[in-house]
């Protein structure tokens, strides 16, 4: 990648998360369309992404999502239950700020995946028993 384009794509980056230090799906998608349109390859972008958010201590929603996942799959593969402390310890870990982030996933989307994820995977709840 040339160094205007990268320069552009950390500028792109810093303006999406400026207001909250929060980088959403929609924001993703949208920069990684536009450097595509630029010739920047994904990889590239994706890589220059991580760098830019650890740098300012802003998470990126998809990857907070994923880690979402896998603990929902964790605690729940096996028995395809989730208990309240089961769901409360994966909400927590990616509810809170990590370390050297300044914010967590965004409660509302949280809630959303853990209810989707429920549904889809056939996981029953303790609220539900």
């Amino acid at each position: 990648m040339n160094p205007a384009d990268k320069l552009w794509l950390e500028n792109r980056i810093n303006a999406a998360v400026a207001d909250d230090s929060y980088m959403d799906r929609d924001e993703e998608k949208r920069i990684k369309e536009e450097g595509s349109s630029r010739g920047i390859l994904v990889s590239e972008i994706e890589l220059v992404l991580r760098t830019e958010l650890d740098k300012i201590g802003a998470v990126c929603e998809r990857t907070l999502v994923d880690e979402l996942d896998r603990l929902l799959h964790q605690f729940s593969d096996n028995d395809r239950y989730l208990d309240a402390k089961e769901e409360r310890d994966a909400m927590d870990k990616v509810l809170t700020p990590a370390r050297g982030k300044k914010v967590g996933l965004d409660p509302r989307v949280a809630k959303e995946y853990v209810d989707s994820f429920c549904s889809v995977n056939g996981v029953k709840r303790s609220a539900d028993v």
